[in-house]
């Protein structure tokens, strides 16, 4: 059995990993210093593989398109009957979204997610979760709205207190604003409208988007 590596020589492994990449290092060090047996990803790499294979079988990419652009499968079956809604959102007009970007964290990072694909170039208005510049640019967005139908998409806003403040605001202004929250609905606005999907994968902002009957006009 190989001991642990020195700190030294975890270092070195770690700067010559692939893409030099936090897990691509953690992952040289743990088989250089046999505390993973190369068997082992070998096998998670098959398993990876043959679910690929599984997918593309069955037409389903992975990512709820089934490969073709009506966004079928299994993926969007289960958005759809995910989605939670309160209130009647009634007819969608030129919708103007501000969307919440929540921190990130190194498991996740930045991933994309929101109402974008299926808006025209220019609907959304990207905030900062909470502080002066974010109530400054809701401010902004609203001064120009008029009469367009303004939605706010938040994503696990119960973890940020500066996101709730901005989202209470943005209602106190707009209360006829839709709030999407594409995350854990624990923490609920005071909105009439309110969509839950319980995740911010493409699937689940495609259930949405047509929720709110934004599809026939993505581009």
């Amino acid at each position: 059995m190989v001991g642990r590596l020195p700190f030294k020589e975890q270092q070195r492994a770690s700067s010559h990993a692939p893409g030099n990449g936090f897990w691509a290092g953690a992952l040289t060090i743990a088989v250089v210093g046999g505390e993973l047996p190369v068997a082992r990803l070998k096998d998670a790499a098959a398993r990876v593989a043959r679910f690929r294979a599984a997918l593309a079988a069955n037409g389903d990419s992975g990512d709820g398109t089934r490969g073709d652009t009506d966004g079928g499968g299994i993926g969007l079956a289960a958005a759809r009957r995910a989605l939670r809604i309160s209130g009647s959102p009634g007819p969608v007009t030129d919708p103007l979204v501000i969307e919440m970007t929540p921190p990130g964290n190194m498991a996740v990072g930045a991933v994309p997610w929101g109402l974008a694909p299926w808006l025209p170039a220019g609907s959304v208005v990207q905030v900062p979760a909470g502080g002066t510049r974010a109530d400054r640019q809701v401010a902004q967005a609203l001064a120009g709205a008029g009469k367009r139908t303004v939605i706010a998409v938040i994503r696990d806003a119960h973890r940020d207190p500066g996101a709730q403040a901005v989202i209470t605001g943005l209602l106190a202004r707009r209360p006829a604003t839709i709030v999407v929250e594409m995350g854990l609905p624990v923490w609920r606005p005071p909105a009439r409208v309110y969509l839950a999907t319980y995740g911010a994968s493409r699937t689940s902002g495609q259930a949405a988007a047509e929720m709110l009957g934004l599809t026939a006009s993505a581009a």
